[in-house]
């Protein structure tokens, strides 16, 4: 660049950029510079086609000049090469007139007493996009701005209303900004609601923004309830305005203000304060309450049976169960049932409970549940529900060990074992189902005892009567066993389900019917002799017939050798 620009000179085209419209006292506040310097260098940037005047009408007088930069100085602040051709048009003098406006208000907030501009984004640099009702919609704010206030950051959307929008248009924008706050599209970007004001030229057009806000609010809650993609309710926004959009300075300190509900007489403070100091509120709230979390957390952490108490009161078992999908078969099944349990922890347990203390997470309404997307399983993690699953595997063998030497022809009994022989475990409601299980079978099994002795006196008749029927040789060498060997090949059949046989009632004596099993009620069952010959049968020594179980492996004996508990409760025994 052939051009030489002095400090000032630089600061004047960098602050022309970044305002595109300022006067020649806007520039001097700002930059801290006299306002006839400032003047004299825009005279030396005009005259090298980095600036250029415009004066828009007055209605007293004459306009200050407007100064605004050209294509020149904006590829200079890029520091790209100076654009070939002419500069664009002049800009019209309502954009001139609205973006001075806009320079202006940045003006008068810098110089305010009290108040530090800590952030300021102009006109699309601060636009944002939001979904409302099933489409996108933009809000274009014509400023946002962060100011700090003592001890506070406050933060407001700004418009700036010369009088050249109607108020239609104007409608249109607001309904926006309703959209905007009902849709709590906020929350992407900002920690609270920001402050919406309006500066207008008129009180009766300030009043008259107001209202059409207010309505648009309303729409806006109508569609937020039937709306399926908004669910939650949202506070009223703030919004404020006031005739100030000519005269910033009294806007940012004289009490000119008008609020939603009817308040006037505000100074640009009392607005602002409110959303700062309810977010304010609720952060110190929200923060004493995670340290309660963390607090009730840490407790938990180191209490693990009143951390699963816990769990279980609050109804998330389930989330904390899906946890353990990430195991195999057996730790899951064996973390569940940690988890399910309501005994006192023995070391193995707490150990491995472990995984689920540091898995602990809120829902939103404060209660108790498991983490939406946690970390995986550590090799410690893996190793400790491994040995859990070892223990309650072992546990188990014991207790259904004992089952077995109590019925030993207990088919859920047998089940089991051959479950638990394949060192797979059995889930909770299994091993507590065993009792009701076992039980049943006991009344079945005495259900076959009495049809049984029913059907041995039936046959002694029977087997009576036939000898009767031969002559008085045939008497004497009439083969009873044969005979009551042929009945029973007729009458009684054998379970493959039940692994039992099944013998028919009293009315079934005659054959009219199949017999049904004492324990599944099915009548389609195997023929006795069938089974005699595959050896699930084998007569007993005392003239009936005898299920052939297949042998148990040598832990179930071993454990059935020793001395059996009173109790078969499964909260005792394993």
């Amino acid at each position: 660049m052939s051009d030489f620009f002095s400090d000032s000179d630089r600061d004047i085209l960098d602050a022309l950029v970044e305002h595109r419209v300022a006067t020649a006292a806007h520039l001097s506040a700002l930059l801290e510079i006299p306002e006839r310097t400032v003047r004299y260098r825009l005279s030396g940037l005009r005259s090298k086609g980095y600036v250029r005047a415009v004066r828009p009408p007055a209605d007293k007088g004459s306009a200050p000049d407007h100064w605004c930069p050209t294509r020149k100085a904006d590829s200079w602040s890029k520091g790209e090469r100076s654009p070939q051709g002419g500069d664009k048009a002049a800009p019209s003098t309502t954009f001139v007139e609205h973006s001075a406006a806009i320079t202006a208000l940045y003006v008068a907030l810098r110089a305010a007493l009290g108040l530090q501009v800590i952030e300021w984004i102009r006109e699309a640099a601060a636009a944002e996009e939001f979904a409302w009702r099933g489409r996108r919609r933009k809000i274009v704010p014509d400023a946002f701005v962060v100011v700090a206030d003592n001890d506070c950051e406050c933060r407001a959307f700004v418009e700036i209303d010369l009088g050249s929008m109607s108020l239609t248009r104007l409608s249109q924008k607001l309904s926006g900004y309703a959209a905007y706050y009902a849709a709590l599209a906020w929350a992407d970007t900002h920690p609270f609601p920001p402050v919406l004001l309006l500066m207008t030229t008129s009180e009766s057009r300030a009043e008259a923004a107001i209202r059409r806000f207010e309505q648009r609010w309303a729409q806006a809650q109508r569609h937020l309830h039937s709306s399926p993609y908004v669910a939650e309710e949202t506070s009223v926004p703030e919004i404020a305005a006031c005739a100030g959009a000519r005269n910033s300075d009294e806007a940012v300190k004289e009490p000119v203000w008008l609020s939603s509900g009817g308040s006037d007489g505000l100074h640009l403070t009392d607005l602002l304060r409110p959303a700062w100091d309810r977010w304010s509120e609720q952060e110190r709230a929200r923060r004493e309450l995670e340290e309660r979390r963390e607090q009730l957390r840490s407790e938990l952490a180191a209490n693990p049976e009143r951390c699963r108490e816990e769990i279980q009161q609050s109804g998330a078992s389930r989330h904390f169960e899906a946890l353990a999908e990430v195991f195999d078969d057996n730790g899951r099944i064996a973390l569940t049932i940690l988890l399910q349990g309501r005994e006192a922890m023995v070391p193995t347990e707490r150990t491995a409970f472990t995984f689920f203390s540091r898995r602990l997470a809120w829902t939103r309404r404060g209660a108790l549940t498991a983490k939406e997307n946690p970390e995986p399983p550590s090799e410690d993690e893996r190793r400790v529900a491994q040995n859990l699953a070892a223990d309650y595997l072992d546990r188990q063998k014991r207790y259904v060990a004992r089952l077995w030497a109590r019925h030993s022809d207990c088919r859920a009994t047998m089940k089991a074992i051959e479950h638990l022989d394949d060192d797979k475990l059995l889930r909770a409601d299994e091993i507590d189902r065993l009792p009701v299980l076992v039980a049943a079978h006991r009344n079945e099994a005495s259900d076959l005892r009495a049809r049984q002795r029913a059907y041995v006196s039936w046959r002694e008749q029977a087997v009576e009567r036939e000898r009767e029927r031969r002559r008085a040789l045939a008497r004497l060498v009439f083969d009873r066993a044969g005979a009551a060997s042929a009945l029973d090949l007729e009458r009684l059949s054998y379970c493959r389900g039940c692994r039992q046989i099944v013998v028919p009632r009293e009315p079934d004596l005659k054959g009219a019917v199949p017999p049904e099993c004492s324990f599944c009620s099915l009548r389609t069952q195997t023929p006795l002799a069938e089974a005699v010959a595959e050896g699930f049968v084998r007569p007993d020594e005392n003239r009936f017939w005898a299920v052939c179980h297949p042998p148990v492996p040598a832990w179930v004996t071993e454990e059935a050798a020793r001395p059996l508990a009173r109790s078969a409760d499964p909260h005792e025994e394993w």
